[in-house]
């Protein structure tokens, strides 16, 4: 029989289950409220329309700004924080 010694050490069960890769290290976000809003797209530069409860993966919070870089779908955009809403590990 063989030792399980590689292993990672954790103590915290959802550390177990990330470093196994059966979840997400992150968690989940959404664009908070129902219907549509329209963000900035950094590659389009232009306002694209983006579902409301759409997944959404928070790439970088801008210090001094109340907006924060997103992928949605297949745009990277601008969202205001208060639009962003956690889910938790879902």
């Amino acid at each position: 029989m063989q030792a399980m010694t590689d292993l990672p050490d954790v103590s915290d069960f959802d550390e177990m289950l990330a470093a196994a890769g059966i979840i997400e290290s992150e968690p989940t976000y959404i664009v908070s409220g129902s219907g549509t809003g329209w963000f900035y797209s950094v590659e389009k530069k232009t306002m694209v329309c983006v579902p409301r409860g759409t997944p959404v993966y928070v790439l970088e919070a801008m210090s001094g700004s109340r907006k924060t870089m997103c992928q949605a779908g297949n745009e990277i955009v601008y969202i205001p924080g208060n639009e962003i809403l956690e889910i938790g590990w879902n």
